[in-house]
């Protein structure tokens, strides 16, 4: 079935960004840590998401969707960070700040049951045995307009320095 596809596919990502995880660990480059970090919060991602396909349970299933977010919150703050290891240096006491929707994210999605800010309910299709999740506030108003401005402004940054280096270097 489509969803034994996708489970498969979830876990064939995993094991790259493990193994990509071990070969860059093993390299000693200055961005080496930072893309170690992004290889596993993307395996992390990736696993939860297969271990949330293979789950039965509504309860089980939304166990993991939270273990997913543990890897998702963190992305795009990464990505950006990873690309200014270097050039930043002036900003590089800040770049903590970019994490302060991601942590809050991942505090929020384990105490949701509580609060309801992220997921208003969840429910289970019994036909396809996927979750449907209706989100709420946070999800909706905070946590992906900041993950997409942080992703627009790398995509910016990126473009910017591609623009700007040398034709050989294209």
């Amino acid at each position: 079935s489509a969803v034994t596809l996708i489970t498969w596919g979830m876990f064939g990502a995993c094991t790259l960004a493990v193994a990509l995880t071990l070969y860059v660990a093993k390299q000693r480059h200055s961005f080496g840590p930072l893309f170690t970090l992004f290889c596993l919060t993307t395996a992390l991602w990736s696993f939860g998401n297969g271990m949330e396909l293979l789950s039965s349970t509504l309860a089980a299933k939304t166990f993991w969707a939270k273990v997913q977010y543990v890897g998702i919150a963190p992305l795009a703050p990464l990505w950006l960070i990873c690309r200014y290891t270097d050039s930043w240096k002036p900003f590089q006491k800040y770049l903590s700040l970019f994490y302060i929707v991601s942590v809050l994210t991942i505090g929020l999605i384990w105490t949701n049951d509580v609060h309801h800010w992220v997921w208003s309910a969840t429910s289970l299709d019994e036909t396809t045995g996927l979750v449907h999740y209706s989100h709420n506030f946070w999800f909706t108003a905070v946590h992906v307009p900041y993950n997409y401005l942080i992703l627009g402004l790398t995509l910016l940054v990126l473009t910017r320095a591609f623009w700007n280096a040398q034709r050989a270097q294209r």
